[in-house]
């Protein structure tokens, strides 16, 4: 019998490493996708949308959304939705100061919530028209530079996301924070040597011109 138990540990310690080697392996996946996606310069919705399907089919969620800001930081724009209710959330704009997104990225803290149906702050929430229960919305950075919001969130009644999810989306939304701000500074960096070259262009019309008047009147 002890001989027994001792296999039998030993396999669910197998069963667990090999568990958490394939969410890492997933985790791997999704982040490195999206770093190539922003980088590469694809449009951001179209990776953002493809990091909320890889991200749903890892923690099991029925929706998964992300939401960015609007130039202003008013709202928060539901720039990526995938999963139930997806075509009705995508491109709705949420008031940062009354919505269940724009409270996560006010405060820059995660919320993990059992009944996301039930909390007053959903009525103008993740999807109004759909039933959630549970639901775990993360900020994308840290407090006081927060750069949107992740959500996954599980039909009313469903089980309720454990802490390996809460701690894989955490994970999730710090590389896609990371991802997101050097995929702006290369926007940025671009934009200024786009800059560069139009002042040295003009300067070499602005020069030839001269040349061209001085070698006119010259003649």
């Amino acid at each position: 019998l002890a001989a027994l138990a001792a296999a039998a540990g030993v396999a669910i310690d197998n069963a667990r490493l090999y568990d958490e080697a394939r969410r890492r392996q997933a985790w791997l996946e999704a982040t490195n996708e999206l770093t190539r996606s922003l980088l590469s310069g694809s449009k951001v919705d179209a990776a953002l949308g493809a990091f909320a399907r890889r991200v749903g089919a890892m923690t099991s969620a029925d929706l998964t959304v992300v939401a960015l800001p609007d130039s202003e930081r008013e709202d928060l724009v539901v720039v990526a939705a995938d999963g139930i209710g997806e075509q009705q959330i995508r491109w709705v704009a949420l008031d940062i100061d009354d919505s269940l997104l724009g409270s996560v990225f006010k405060s820059g803290q995660l919320e993990r919530i059992e009944d996301a149906a039930a909390d007053p702050r959903s009525k103008s929430g993740i999807a109004p028209d759909t039933p959630l229960g549970p639901a775990i919305l993360v900020p994308l950075g840290d407090a006081g530079h927060v750069r949107g919001v992740l959500a996954v969130a599980r039909a009313a009644g469903a089980v309720a996301f454990d802490d390996k999810v809460l701690q894989l989306v955490s994970d999730l939304a710090v590389q896609a924070a990371v991802v997101l701000e050097l995929a702006d500074r290369r926007r940025d960096s671009e934009l200024l040597s786009l800059y560069a070259d139009r002042d040295r262009i003009g300067r070499d019309l602005h020069d030839l011109a001269i040349q061209r008047l001085f070698a006119t009147s010259m003649s």
